[in-house]
């Protein structure tokens, strides 16, 4: 099996990864991987993988390489490659018949991963967990950045409370007007909040 690919560079990835299903009437003894780069116009340029064990026959099976093991086949290959051969072999004897196929063939790079905590917060409204995944991300450096910059907005979250106050003074209360809270039994000590919602309720008398 042989397939055209756009242009890709393989410097940043470390695998490569491709489902495989073959029919019964096939008998491979082992498979090959070959990437190949051109030069000019020349195709002889390529690194290869051989002596790959198949997967039992007749069912879709996932088949994960290390681009490390790939040595070079022949010429000078560089890590722009055009064009990906997979073959099946047999030493002797008929190789048999049937169908070969191949789905989601793809190059992966690994992974960066990166953490940013706050103990301060942590200590204040306790442990939380926020995972991001963003696969464009190939730079640690970039990466602790975008965490960092997520930690500073969800280090203090904004909290929420339903209060009710009595008095004449009630009606002073407007959105989106700022207050200043005490309670020694809520363990607020002059804490400021925003008002979004208010509700009066008046009692003729009062």
């Amino acid at each position: 099996m042989r397939v055209e690919i756009p242009p890709t560079d393989i410097s940043a990835a470390s695998k490569i990864r491709f489902w495989l299903k073959y029919d019964s009437g096939l008998q491979p003894e082992s498979l090959a991987v070959y990437l190949f780069c051109k030069s000019s116009w020349l195709w002889e340029n390529h690194w290869k993988l051989e002596g790959i064990t198949p997967p039992q026959a007749d069912a879709w099976t996932e088949v994960e390489l290390d681009l490390s093991d790939f040595t070079v086949g022949e010429g000078y290959p560089t890590k722009d490659v055009r064009r990906i051969m997979i073959k099946a072999y047999r030493a002797s004897g008929d190789l048999g018949a049937g169908g070969f196929k191949i789905d989601k063939l793809r190059f992966e790079r690994p992974e960066v991963t990166v953490t940013a905590e706050d103990a301060a917060s942590q200590a204040r409204y306790g442990r939380r967990r926020l995972v991001e995944v963003d696969k464009t991300i190939t730079s640690t450096t970039y990466a602790q950045h975008v965490a960092d910059g997520i930690l500073q907005h969800h280090k203090n979250p904004t909290v929420h409370l339903r209060v009710a106050t009595r008095g004449l003074a009630q009606p002073g209360y407007r959105p989106p007007q700022h207050v200043q809270v005490t309670s020694l039994k809520d363990g607020l000590y002059k804490e400021t909040f925003q008002i979004q919602r208010a509700r009066h309720r008046y009692v003729p008398g009062d």
